[in-house]
């Protein structure tokens, strides 16, 4: 086994691994325009610039329950930096969070081999949602940072005092809750007290789980209390029924196994070869093959199993699920995806997972092939689509045949180390460069808001009127419009024709989505109105209607 000597090597290594991947996280980032879930962080940012910093987001100039607003307050810190909101000030933090997540996970497991420890962060990089999530604001990134940091501290703990540990693991459920609110505090907590359970420190079990149930506590009425105090108690509960009984309650129907199910793709590769993983251990447990004492590798899978089956099952228990709460697991199911390249292990105990080892070898040796074969499929298949977002095939099968190329000579005339290393940075670079290339910028172009609004607000200046949304919800596409103004915006928004009575006398935009075009044409100002606008707008086409009222027009 490949253990580390000194452990500044460790911390050398992990600093140029984090400085590699905060390039990779926010290349191209500047000038990008707000698309998808970013927009509503965005707004937030965006309103928190023009009116400063609070203990809440807001949209509209008004408080948003569902999070606090220290994620907001540290994009508003960088972008008293950058003059200005922009994709990269806003993204930077969950940037820094993603490459610190990347040093710990190489620092939890240099221990034990450099060889496990950069494969495990390679896994990481081969994690489709962590790839995205990187280069994106999510809180739940900066999460799954705060758990890893949790778990390497509690694992560190037997090298220290026993009143150091949980003051730090004090502090870090302290980050948690006021970046994610009591999920922030709760997901790592699990974490940690799964770790403890399964190393019989019952001490440290019974020290922490009092100290994060006291914190919690104290967190959430707190959080109560100051939201009470600062918006008032109508405020209060909508931050109960937002950040608690929401969550608990109201969610999409996914159905109870939502989490073992779609996060094979979601999280792939490291979730469906971390199951693989799994499965062979246990087979070889029940062959007998396990009988001699375990190395501490070895051992080590266990904290990582119980880590990753606390939150999939922890979450699983709320009604509200989704791919991105998962992200906490994603450093500990790549450590156990990355574990058959290890080369501690035992090929008399752990025969099946040496076969593994050698096939996913094989696997990673000729991903970038199998890349440009989905990329062609992909390109020849989706026809107009493809072309609508202008698919750079032609350049992307070039990049990829020259990994290959690379690759290939690495296994052909470099040591197995060396073809290891060349066929994980190969596969990374795969994956990375499809992302960069292909994903983001087709996401970028079928998500647009920006062109649509550009032209509405052209029309707005020239004739200025109001802007109103037709059955267009206020947290979802009307956000992706105020998220492209610089300006502050207060839309109407209707739900039926007779809304549009009270705009007799004010000149107004109506803004449509296509999906709902019908049931706006059966209202009477609208019915014999030619669109002004009709283009592209967030996945779909919407229209937009000028009523020039009878009145004095209204401008911004």
């Amino acid at each position: 086994m490949q253990t580390l000597g000194k452990g500044v090597d460790a911390r050398k290594e992990s600093l140029y691994i984090g400085l590699a991947a905060l390039f990779l996280f926010t290349v191209g980032l500047q000038g990008q325009p707000f698309v998808d879930f970013d927009s509503r962080f965005a707004l937030f940012a965006q309103e928190m610039w023009r009116h400063g910093p609070a203990l809440f987001p807001t949209t509209y100039g008004a408080p948003y329950p569902d999070y606090p607003a220290t994620s907001t307050f540290l994009i508003w810190c960088i972008s008293l930096l950058t003059g200005g909101v922009t994709k990269l000030s806003a993204v930077l933090p969950t940037a820094l969070a993603s490459a610190l997540n990347l040093m710990i996970t190489y620092r939890l497991l240099a221990r034990y081999s450099r060889r496990w420890a950069f494969s495990a962060v390679c896994f990481e990089l081969l994690t489709v949602t962590f790839l995205a999530e990187a280069r994106s604001i999510s809180l739940d990134q900066m999460v799954s940072t705060v758990t890893l940091l949790g778990f390497y501290v509690a694992h560190s703990g037997k090298d220290h005092s026993q009143r150091l540990p949980l003051t730090i693991l004090s502090l870090l459920l302290v980050v948690g809750f006021s970046i994610r609110g009591p999920l922030g505090l709760v997901v790592p907590a699990g974490v940690i007290c799964s770790y403890y359970l399964l190393s019989a420190q019952w001490k440290n079990l019974l020290r922490f789980g009092i100290a994060a149930a006291g914190l919690l506590l104290v967190g959430w009425f707190g959080l109560l209390e100051l939201a009470a105090y600062f918006h008032g108690a109508d405020f209060r509960h909508e931050v109960i029924g937002m950040q608690m009984a929401g969550r608990m309650t109201q969610g999409e129907n996914t159905g109870r196994w939502y989490y073992f199910t779609s996060s094979l793709g979601n999280y792939a590769l490291s979730y469906p070869v971390a199951v693989l993983v799994v499965l062979l251990l246990a087979a070889s447990r029940m062959l007998g093959r396990s009988e001699q004492p375990r190395d501490d590798a070895a051992s080590f899978l266990v904290y990582l199993i119980g880590w990753t089956l606390i939150v999939i099952a922890g979450l699983s228990v709320p009604d509200a699920r989704k791919v991105r709460y998962l992200l906490p697991i994603v450093p500990a199911i790549a450590a156990l995806a990355a574990y058959p390249l290890h080369a501690g292990i035992d090929p008399q105990r752990q025969r099946f997972l040496v076969y593994f080892g050698k096939a996913l070898e094989g696997l990673l040796l000729l991903l970038p092939t199998v890349a440009l074969i989905v990329l062609w499929a992909t390109f020849h298949h989706a026809g107009t689509q493809a072309a609508a977002v202008q698919l750079p095939f032609l350049p992307m099968a070039i990049l990829l045949v020259a990994i290959q190329g690379i690759v290939l000579l690495l296994r052909w005339r470099g040591s197995p180390d060396t073809a290891l290393a060349g066929e994980l940075l190969g596969a990374v670079a795969t994956v990375c460069s499809l992302n960069l290339l292909v994903v983001e910028p087709a996401r970028l172009q079928l998500h647009d808001t920006r062109a649509f609004v550009d032209h509405v607000e052209v029309l707005r200046q020239r004739q200025p009127g109001e802007v109103v949304f037709f059955r267009v919800g206020r947290d979802a596409t009307a956000i992706k419009y105020l998220v492209n103004l610089d300006y502050d915006l207060q839309p109407k928004f209707f739900d039926d024709c007779a809304d549009f009575d009270s705009l007799a006398a004010t000149p107004s935009y109506v803004i449509v989505n296509d999906d709902d075009l019908p049931a706006a044409r059966e209202c009477a100002p609208l019915q014999s109105l030619a669109p002004v606008v009709h283009q592209h707008f967030d996945r779909q086409h919407s229209a937009v209607f000028y009523l020039p009222g009878t009145g004095t027009p209204n401008g911004r």
